[in-house]
């Protein structure tokens, strides 16, 4: 199933439009990337205003789990809670980075000890 999430740019020009109207009961909803990328699984959101502080991550049950909110209000601080399902990977091999307000993960895929070769 394809699904369809707002990029950043439209996230902020819709708030900038809310706002220039007047309507305050604007929300935003955080985008996401998560792609296998050669023996990765790779997560990324925007996570601007946010600290590595702010953010909590775990894996559980084939689940990443990924929570990020700051103390400080601002127009331009990001608020997240994901929720998705990345398979088999190795947990404690994982890896974060926060840079530039963008966080990304990169989780080692689990090799697959049963795969064998087909010959003819």
């Amino acid at each position: 199933m394809l699904a369809l999430r707002p990029n950043s740019f439209d996230i902020l020009y819709n708030n900038f439009i809310s706002d220039i109207e007047g309507n305050k009961s604007s929300f935003s909803k955080s985008s996401y990337t998560l792609v296998k990328e050669k023996d990765n699984v790779v997560f990324q959101t925007l996570a601007t205003g946010l600290n590595e502080s702010d953010i909590s991550m775990s894996i559980e049950n084939k689940k990443l789990y990924v929570k990020g909110k700051s103390n400080s209000e601002g127009q331009f601080v990001s608020s997240f809670d994901f929720k998705l399902p990345v398979g088999d990977v190795q947990a404690k091999n994982t890896s974060a980075e926060l840079s530039q307000g963008i966080l990304t993960i990169r989780m080692p895929v689990k090799e697959d000890k049963k795969s064998v070769s087909i010959n003819f």
